[in-house]
């Protein structure tokens, strides 16, 4: 067997046609492929759906591939009876028969029919160097193929954000207002402390919140007290008595509760640092009265209304609690946080009741609010516009870190519209 070869190539042959649609089995069968089939990319046989006529006779089924004919038995098929129904077997190289309920599968050996210089156009562009694997070729790409996958890909991507939120619905039994502030909350930890602000949710009962609602600093403290940032302070001050003070009032009327959360700080821009984070953070939460609908209106509009407010003094010139003072800067939310806490928290709320629902106008509406949403700056999405695949939206720019993770980054290029148009040309 040729070195390197990769079983997701010969799918990428048979689905392209590339191969031809008429066969020999090794023991002199005809085999005519009528109806490719679906590809499977989940567990099961390669290909569903299949229609072939085997000698005249016509078979419905999947067909199973691999590189070698005996990789059957390695992969334990023999036991799964998800393969029972299988009416061919494709493979590089046949070194063994397999028969399934008594039935021996006509196998096809694809060795002769391998076109090795298309195959190594392929793996050049699979270990390409490129973070974009086919960025020297995507400009010869259909710009209707590009917008086709990108919009499978971000598909795809709220697909799974939707599975996450139902799942988190599902664990706080019904829960929407829970559900709603744990997505909220944990934008506001980033990349890096997104786990600590969503424990930190999680430990936020309804009836603490209603307590503390209208009420700046002493949700301040809360936050600041619940999440064990009261303690190791460098430089004890005036707010960290005020916060002190007021925690241990809360204390005594619901108890202590307070958490370890593992707060991370190394490597981070200060305007992330935890500490500034909740601060503003409690400012959002002493207005959560006023929340905007998520599903109705003009939801952008309505959250910029919400969430634009000023930090008090004690904020503007620090980026921790007892840290030195600095350079005055304004610390309230900017407008891409705004729009963050939309793209990460609204959006897939939105998309994943719209799913579960069945309500497509609601799919639709976050979509939409994605278009609304202008496009991220971050380093992903700068790789694509230096290919000149711009971003007008949100609905790009995500669609593009979809592409990126879900298909460049694992290299699936056989699973990619532009990947096989480039292996096309």
């Amino acid at each position: 067997m040729r070195i390197g070869l990769r079983e997701d190539y010969l799918h990428f042959l048979f689905e392209k046609k590339i191969l031809g649609s008429s066969f020999v089995s090794t023991k002199g069968k005809v085999i005519d492929i009528i109806h490719f089939g679906e590809r499977n990319d989940n567990a099961g046989p390669d290909f569903l759906d299949c229609v072939v006529r085997i000698d005249g006779q016509k078979w419905a089924g999947p067909i199973e591939f691999h590189l070698k004919a005996s990789d059957w038995f390695k992969h334990k098929h023999q036991h799964d009876p998800t393969y029972d129904n299988v009416i061919a077997h494709f493979v590089y190289e046949n070194d063994s028969d397999i028969s399934t309920r008594g039935y021996e599968l006509p196998a096809v050996e694809l060795s002769e029919k391998i076109d090795f210089y298309h195959y190594q156009n392929y793996i050049k562009i699979l270990n390409s160097n490129n973070v974009i694997p086919c960025s020297k070729q995507i400009g010869f790409v259909p710009v209707a193929l590009i917008d086709e996958e990108k919009e499978k890909q971000l598909q795809k991507r709220l697909w799974y954000k939707s599975i996450e939120v139902l799942k988190l619905l599902e664990q706080y039994n019904g829960d929407v207002s829970k559900l709603k502030r744990v997505l909220l909350v944990r934008v506001f930890g980033g990349k890096v402390n997104q786990q600590p602000f969503e424990m930190l949710a999680e430990k936020i009962t309804n009836r603490e919140l209603r307590r503390l609602i209208g009420k700046d600093l002493e949700m301040e403290a809360f936050l600041f007290g619940r999440s064990n940032l009261l303690v190791d302070v460098k430089n004890i001050d005036d707010r960290f008595y005020e916060l002190k003070r007021a925690y241990e009032h809360h204390c005594r009327l619901f108890g202590d509760q307070t958490i370890q959360l593992g707060w991370k700080y190394s490597r981070m821009r200060p305007s992330g640092f935890p500490d500034l984070k909740i601060a503003q953070l409690a400012k959002a939460l002493a207005r959560i009265q006023d929340m905007p609908s998520w599903q109705e209106g003009d939801i952008r509009f309505a959250f910029q209304n919400w969430l634009s407010f000023e930090m008090d003094a004690y904020w503007t010139c620090r980026y921790r609690l007892g840290g030195e003072q600095q350079k005055r800067k304004r610390h309230e939310l900017s407008a891409d946080f705004i729009d963050l806490i939309l793209i990460n928290a609204v959006v897939p709320y939105l998309f994943s009741i719209g799913y579960a629902q069945g309500r497509e106008d609601l799919k639709r509406k976050a979509k939409e609010l994605l278009k609304s949403i202008p496009p991220e700056n971050n380093k992903i999405v700068r790789q694509w516009n230096r290919l000149k695949m711009n971003s007008e939206s949100a609905y790009d720019s995500q669609s593009f870190l979809a592409l990126q993770k879900q298909g460049c980054n694992q290299k699936k290029c056989l699973l990619c519209r532009i990947g096989k148009e480039v292996l096309n040309k």
